[in-house]
């Protein structure tokens, strides 16, 4: 399946797979992150949970990796090569209304290594992804919002104040519960605020297999691990995820 996703990713940064997740696990998952953080007592807060994945009280998220409307779409962006980055967050009322990027492996950059684009060094195509589900209607402004084309930028310690002097219109998703968004995470991105709250998400991030999927994992595992307060070399994936993967062909 391809529907000229690698174009739109390349030109744009971002590709919306409409209708991907069914309404039933829509509703199943608005659910579990409820009961997880407690909504009746935390409605109008702020939570997080790092690395969801790994833990046992969430593992219905697997189902995700089942998903062939969802999962067939990353194998043609990353040439069947498909890799989970060991990144994945579930989220209440949580926005961060700041413009930035979600380039874990800046941190990596060297005199040997660049993630940039057109950098003499960046010697492997830029395919680290992040996953933005949202499980409400975003149709007025209060989802996502992007820099289209912003991911070919060289921005490395670019200030938050010349990100706003970049000549980009801001582009506002506005998105169905269900839809599924990806984006290149060197895309200027940023949420917005929203006064339901209630509002539940899902983010996670993929790749295709080489160094800079490699070096996303390191940043990744690092920043869960520290907020978690966990010891970063105690990082493993738990056995019944990996092989959720490896039935659906998903590196990791």
């Amino acid at each position: 399946m391809d529907n000229g996703y690698k174009d739109i990713m390349d030109n744009d940064g971002y590709v919306i797979l409409k209708n991907a997740l069914p309404q039933k696990m829509v509703d199943s998952y608005n659910t579990m992150i409820g009961n997880y953080f407690g909504l009746g007592k935390a409605r109008g807060e702020s939570r997080w949970k790092p690395d969801a994945f790994n833990n046992a009280a969430l593992f219905e998220l697997h189902k995700l990796f089942e998903l062939k409307d969802f999962t067939e779409p990353l194998q043609s962006l990353t040439d069947n090569k498909l890799m989970y980055l060991h990144h994945g967050d579930i989220h209440l009322n949580f926005t961060a209304i700041n413009l930035h990027d979600d380039c874990q492996e800046r941190g990596t950059d060297t005199s040997n290594y660049s993630w940039q684009e057109d950098h003499p060094l960046n010697r492997e195509p830029y395919r680290c992804y992040t996953i933005a589900m949202y499980l409400q209607d975003h149709d007025d402004d209060t989802g996502l919002s992007v820099m289209k084309g912003s991911h070919k930028l060289s921005y490395t310690g670019m200030t938050r104040e010349n990100m706003h002097k970049l000549e980009i219109p801001i582009t506002n998703l506005n998105t169905k519960m269900g839809d599924v968004v990806i984006f290149d995470c060197r895309l200027l991105h940023k949420g917005n605020k929203d006064g339901r709250g209630d509002r539940k998400a899902i983010y996670f991030r993929m790749g295709q297999k080489n160094i800079h999927s490699e070096n996303h994992i390191i940043g990744a595992v690092t920043r869960q691990q520290q907020e978690n307060n966990q010891p970063i070399n105690a990082y493993k994936i738990h056995p019944e995820f990996q092989a959720v993967l490896e039935k659906n062909s998903i590196l990791y």
